[in-house]
């Protein structure tokens, strides 16, 4: 019984030897797979168990390949300090040149101004708009929402910052939403979704 299987590799590679690439014209190699299904399967459980028994091959490694990786500078545009990355040239930027979030002026408290989801935190829905939803960011970027006035926009950011370094205080990565005594949907702001 185990001789068979080879007698039928034996005639398959006798079939296959002549032909072109698959790659290049699969018609006859279907035509064998067709004509010779038995003989096909045999090939291929042999070709497999030969694979699965031989040794594995080594790759070098990427410095052994010679892999270098490419330095990537992040530049600050307003001074001369160069940065490793862009999210440490941003927290420079925010920090150095007083840079802030352009989507923190359509915003008033825990509700989406665009899409009215409640959020939790003001600081969340700034970046639910910036990063999150689209749609949001491109009512924001079309001018349709009113901008809060300078005066309430700094109470605002003073009370953001406050919050900020409170949850620091305490040990947090950061600002952490209150949890909701009441449902989503009676919360102020929040559309009133079926109620009569």
């Amino acid at each position: 019984m185990v001789a068979r299987p080879a007698i039928f590799c034996q005639v398959m590679s006798d079939k296959v030897e002549g032909m072109v690439s698959p790659s290049v014209d699969l018609e006859p190699w279907e035509r064998v797979w067709r004509e010779h299904r038995v003989a096909w399967k045999s090939m291929v459980k042999m070709f497999l168990a030969h694979v699965a028994s031989a040794p594995p091959v080594s790759r070098p490694s990427r410095s052994e390949a010679g892999f270098q990786p490419v330095p990537r500078s992040w530049p600050c545009d307003e001074c001369t300090s160069v940065f490793a990355s862009s999210k440490a040239m941003w927290s420079h930027k925010m920090a150095k040149h007083g840079h802030r979030n352009k989507y923190r002026l359509f915003v008033v408290g825990v509700v989406c101004p665009s899409c009215q989801v409640s959020f939790g935190t003001r600081a969340r829905v700034i970046d639910h708009i910036a990063h999150r939803c689209k749609k949001c960011k491109l009512v924001a970027d079309s001018g349709s929402l009113p901008q809060v006035p300078e005066a309430i926009l700094q109470v605002l950011d003073a009370e953001t910052q406050a919050a900020r370094v409170s949850a620091r205080k305490r040990g947090e990565s950061h600002l952490l939403a209150p949890r909701p005594s009441a449902p989503a949907s009676l919360l102020v702001g929040a559309p009133a979704v079926g109620l009569h």
